[in-house]
This record gives structure tokens, sequence and C-alpha cells, in this order.
């Protein structure tokens, strides 16, 4: 009986120890939900593993959402511009025009990796959806891959349940630039 009940307990901390680190929700309004995300301007101070985590964060997303990294978008929005102090309503209309996205997700990776910071606007009001700070399972992300997987499931909860299916796009109150 001792043996059943030790076994049970090491299985759920194992279980326990695989999920990702700790999610700090620092802002989230009420909001419909998402299908449609382009990450853009999510920076990394020095390379992570060698990776591009945008690209790395719109692959990890690509289960619960229709994701693209910006930079992979046909549009004239530069990156450079692709910044949350950047987030004017004409990049919005145009990340929206190139990538369909319905959310664009800001963020930013600390220098010694050790949390992740993402902010979500919705990419036709530009309303903040949602503000979130990851923070790895041990002291720091060890690479682009794995930020971007724990950046994905702190996402998750703006997932439609829509993936796959086509959205008639909204009227834009404001002309791309």
């Amino acid at each position: 009986m001792r043996l059943v009940l030790a076994m049970s307990c090491a299985a759920a901390l194992c279980a326990c120890a695989g999920s990702g680190g700790r999610v700090e929700t620092l802002s989230r309004a009420p909001s419909r939900a998402y299908a449609r995300l382009a990450v853009a301007g999510v920076s990394a101070p020095g390379a992570l593993g060698g990776e591009d985590l945008p690209r790395a964060l719109a692959a990890a997303l690509s289960d619960r959402f229709e994701a693209a990294a910006a930079a992979d978008a046909d549009s004239v929005v530069s990156s450079a511009e692709l910044g949350l102090s950047g987030a004017s309503p004409g990049m919005l209309a145009e990340l929206r025009r190139a990538t369909g996205a319905e959310a664009v997700v800001f963020g930013a990776l600390t220098r010694r990796a050790d949390a992740l910071e993402l902010t979500v606007l919705d990419a036709r009001t530009g309303d903040l959806v949602l503000r979130v700070r990851v923070r790895p399972q041990g002291e720091a992300f060890g690479s682009a891959r794995e930020a971007a997987a724990a950046g994905a499931a702190a996402l998750a909860p703006l997932a439609s349940g829509r993936r796959g299916k086509a959205v008639t796009p909204e009227p834009d109150e404001l002309p791309p630039p």
C-alpha cells in the first residue's frame, strides 16, 4: 500500500516537473477569442541558442492558432518598426493586411533569459488584450524553442477553437499607411 502511494506521489511530482515555469498575468482585458496571431517585435538580447525567437514562438503557437512571424510576411513595415513602442494604428493595419492577424504579439526576453514578457494587442483596435511574464522552471531558458514553448502555453487562453476556419476580416477603420 505504501509503495502504491509513494509511486502515485512520484508520478504526480514528475507530471508537475514537466510543466513550464511560472506565468504572471500582469494585465488582462476582457476580450474575444482569437484564431490568428502575428508575432512581431519579440526581442532577445544576444542569440539564445542561435535561433530566431519570433519564428520559434510562431511555430510553437501553431498548434492552437494560425500564427506567423511578422518578419516573414509580405509587408512594407520594416523590422525596425515592429516594436511595441511603435505600435501605431497604421502599423497594426499593415500587419493585419499582410498576415490576416486578429491580434499581434510583442515581447522581450531578458538579457539573462530568466523571463519572457509578452504583450498582445488587438490588431484592429490596438487595445491591450493580455500582458504576461513567463519565467522558466529553472534559472533561465536554455533555448529559443524552450522560451517559445513557455510563451505559447501562456498565450493558450486566447485561443478561439476556430483554428483552420476562414475568418472574414472586418473592414478597417483606418486605411493602411
